[in-house]
């Protein structure tokens, strides 16, 4: 008890569908499975610095001196530290500085970086840089100790290891701006 129509199989009996409807059924797969492909490329946008940090949209940088709770006393940097108020994660900002070349930080960092690397930092770090790039805010802690840096860019982070030659050009742009860590370059901080 069944009916042929065009070649195909009564709908009642079975779920064999038409040509059409088969048709029709197997774009709308395709056109979900692009669309959900483009979402995954946008969520992941970010990741296309992947062994670069991303350039400054306008130039300017933040540049940021810390120190935990040991090297603020060893330092005495206590006034500093109760000016500013500031912590990132576990330490203390001591010193700050809006620099209208951020390039050129973001410059040394970049000709230093020598490859990708999954371990984090030891939290430790002695500065850090933010600055706004096209990919969006971008926060970069750098240990100098650890040879590591951690990139944030809007809630991504990527580990970057760093030649040990960063330390010392990355150190020689922050004098250029008015900033020295005791920490690193052996002298208190300039203003």
């Amino acid at each position: 008890m069944f009916v042929l129509v065009k070649g195909d199989i009564d709908m009642s009996l079975c779920r064999y569908q038409p040509n059409e409807q088969r048709y029709s059924s197997m774009v709308m797969k395709v056109i979900v499975i692009c669309i959900w492909l483009g979402a995954l490329s946008a969520c992941t946008s970010t990741q296309g610095f992947i062994d670069q940090l991303p350039r400054p949209v306008d130039n300017t940088a933040w540049a940021v001196l810390l120190a935990n709770s040991t090297e603020v006393e060893q330092y005495s940097l206590e006034h500093e530290v109760e000016r500013l108020g500031g912590f990132y994660h576990d330490n203390h900002v001591f010193a700050e500085k809006l620099n209208e070349d951020g390039a050129a930080l973001v410059e040394v960092l970049n000709s230093n970086i020598f490859v990708s690397d999954s371990t984090p930092l030891c939290w430790n770090p002695g500065h850090l840089i933010s600055y706004k790039s096209s990919f969006g805010d971008v926060i970069v802690s750098i240990c100098f100790e650890c040879g590591r840096m951690a990139v944030e860019v809007n809630g991504w982070t990527k580990y970057l290891r760093v030649r040990g030659a960063a330390q010392e050009e990355f150190g020689a742009v922050l004098v250029g701006f008015g900033l020295r860590h005791p920490k690193y370059e052996g002298g208190g901080v300039e203003e």
